[in-house]
């Protein structure tokens, strides 16, 4: 809380469906509410887990013109949304916190995983406007190598991708995506400031949750975002599911976690839930 204020971005890297991941979460976000409003500045919240086309019905369900069964009909929100995503948007709803729908829609990821990303050149405008401007930056070669790395251990080092050529790149457009919604949002005049001559309002922070590689090590939505604002303050945090997480050394059994991230959570390892 003592680092908020000082940045713009608060970014956490989840391990998708981790009680305890989703436990921070909240917390972080009940904890953000009180510190902004003690300063005067918006926070919103960012989320991967909505594709940007279904912004508008986002909207109407936390301004409450809609009811939730309508607005989960129409958002695909992910499978696990009511255990582990349901209870941040409700708090948001509750206290009049903007949300934003930061990912690419599926559809035009899938485009790019099939002919590459110049097929999206190809959208109509309408469609472009839920994707990052193009072309949109590539993956760093830091970027790559975390990548490869992966790919390594999920193919028990044979490093070849069974996700397709351009599965990396569709990581970029993810990364891209998020990055440049995060981006619009601190462009835009904070929600409810005045027009007070001579006083600028705070700027918002926003509280961007999506999985940890997408913001381990400061690559993937980070560098993105670097690509669209060159002087962005950040604080990345990701969780570190573990058996024993009162004891960090035990816990991470020697691993070095030097420029992980600004904060490593230690978070209770899951046995009986879905990952």
């Amino acid at each position: 809380m003592a680092r908020a204020s000082e940045v713009d971005v608060i970014f956490v890297g989840e391990r998708h469906g981790n009680a305890g991941t989703h436990a921070l979460q909240l917390r972080l976000l009940s904890m953000l509410i009180e510190e902004t409003r003690a300063e005067g500045r918006e926070l919103v919240l960012g989320l991967e887990m909505f594709e940007r086309d279904v912004q508008p019905v986002l909207d109407e369900y936390l301004a409450e013109l809609i009811t939730e069964e309508h607005f989960l009909s129409v958002a695909r929100p992910w499978p696990n949304y009511s255990r582990d995503y349901r209870p941040v948007v409700e708090i948001a709803r509750k206290e009049g916190i903007r949300v934003l729908a930061t990912n690419t829609p599926r559809r035009y990821a899938d485009r790019v995983s099939r002919l590459g990303p110049e097929a999206l050149e190809a959208l109509p405008s309408e469609a472009r406007r839920h994707l990052p401007p193009l072309p949109f930056p590539g993956p760093s070669e830091a970027y790559r190598a975390e990548w490869e790395a992966r790919m390594d251990a999920l193919t028990h080092g044979h490093g070849a991708s069974h996700e397709g050529q351009y599965a990396l790149v569709v990581q970029a457009l993810w990364d891209a995506s998020m990055a440049h919604s995060i981006h619009e949002a601190l462009e835009a005049r904070p929600r409810g400031t005045d027009e007070r001559e001579g006083q600028d309002p705070p700027s918002p922070l926003v509280l961007h949750l999506t999985g940890t590689f997408h913001v381990e090590n400061r690559t993937g939505v980070p560098e993105a975002l670097r690509h669209y604002r060159p002087s962005v303050r950040d604080l990345v945090v990701t969780a570190w599911p573990v058996d024993t997480p009162k004891d960090f050394e035990a816990a991470t059994g020697g691993v070095t976690l030097t420029g992980l991230a600004d904060f490593v959570a230690l978070t209770p390892r899951d046995r009986l839930r879905d990952p």
